[in-house]
């Protein structure tokens, strides 16, 4: 093999890998947005997975409900949720919703609201009821519906995969829910 042959091999050999890393430098941005929109992406044994729903919650929560002092009970919240964490992240997260339900019922409760019997179970339907009584704003029950999607991901779908990270931010999503909660 000559000096020529060598090279036009060698051109020959680098020419698809070399197509394919120059695509990606160019496409790096769209790949990239494309990407933080998917929940999870599973390949033969690669597995990535997407904190999506967490992250636009965040972000509504944060662009939305004003911080405030935690309070006892958020604080005692906090810290119940946070051993729970150590234990299974995913039954944290259902621990943090199950807090805001208590929170929805004692605010229920305390503004002397007539709650049908029928929907005393049903969480969505009383944050609906607290939304036409003017008592939280449509933010505030926006929030309370994508949590309780948030939960129910979390719950009942078995290769929903929670980490402590995630707990973690829905606990701090719904402590800024519960503040904004108890002051009203």
């Amino acid at each position: 093999m000559n000096n020529v042959e060598f090279i036009s091999k060698l051109i020959d050999s680098l020419a698809w890998p070399f197509t394919v890393l120059l695509g990606l430098f160019f496409l790096r941005k769209p790949i990239r947005i494309i990407i933080s929109s998917l929940k999870m992406f599973k390949y033969g044994e690669i597995e990535i997975k997407f904190s999506e729903g967490i992250r636009q919650l965040e972000k509504k929560v944060n662009s939305k409900i004003p911080s405030g002092e935690n309070t006892q009970k958020i604080s005692l919240l906090r810290d119940k949720v946070f051993e729970i964490i150590k234990i299974s992240p995913k039954y944290a997260i259902i621990e943090v919703w199950n807090e805001i339900e208590v929170e929805i019922m004692r605010i229920l409760t305390a503004k002397k609201i007539k709650i049908d019997p029928s929907i005393k179970k049903k969480p969505i339907k009383l944050a609906e009821k607290l939304f036409k009584e003017n008592i939280i704003d449509k933010t505030q029950r926006d929030i309370i519906v994508e949590m309780r999607k948030l939960r129910n991901e979390a719950a009942h779908y078995e290769k929903a995969e929670i980490t402590g990270e995630i707990a973690l931010r829905y606990l701090d999503s719904g402590s800024k829910t519960m503040m904004s909660l108890n002051n009203k």
